[in-house]
């Protein structure tokens, strides 16, 4: 029916997506000066230095452009440094596609709950297919890279306060509080 083809584009267009946010993280790590600022100089810091508290991030005469950014992402980029012994840029964005992908199971997870499979599936499909038209400066897909994260949080967030002012289910509360 014609049903069973609109979900089986809508989930080969989520899963191109995601291979596309994944391959690019893969083939284009830290390609950008905002995202090396940000992220990877950030990482390589932690990892060298083995803590967040380096001096790079607190004396006046050494502190990085952009030393207030929240930690998370650089402290999961060392990590993946840890595991490779080294601080390798190859392999730095992983954790990007991995948001992307979360982000989107979410989203699919919170339109289930008021709308059929098919609907939840296409707004889904529709959400995946942003980084395909967003482009940075030089004419890359920039969606699923550093924003995600942020985004995942939010919607997360947002979302599970609703549920919670709705049914006041503990766990609503507890994931929104996470995610703030």
């Amino acid at each position: 029916s014609i049903y069973r083809w609109i979900s089986a584009f809508c989930i080969a267009c989520i899963a191109a997506a995601v291979a596309i946010v994944f391959f690019r993280a893969l083939f284009l790590p830290m390609h950008l000066p905002d995202d090396m600022v940000q992220w990877c100089i950030r990482a390589k810091i932690i990892f060298h230095n083995s803590t967040v508290f380096a001096d790079e991030f607190f004396e006046p005469c050494r502190v990085m452009y952009h030393a207030h950014y929240p930690v998370m992402i650089p402290l999961l980029e060392s990590l993946i440094f840890m595991a490779l012994g080294e601080a390798d840029d190859i392999l730095v964005k992983i954790p990007f596609p991995v948001f992307f992908a979360a982000l989107l199971a979410f989203f699919y997870a919170a339109q289930r709950r008021f709308a059929p499979h098919r609907h939840a599936l296409l707004f889904t499909a529709m959400l995946a297919i942003v980084p395909v038209f967003i482009q940075d400066g030089r004419g890359n897909p920039a969606s699923g890279y550093a924003d995600v994260p942020l985004s995942f949080f939010y919607f997360i967030a947002v979302v599970s306060l609703l549920q919670w002012m709705e049914s006041r289910c503990r766990n609503d509360l507890f994931l929104a509080i996470l995610a703030i």
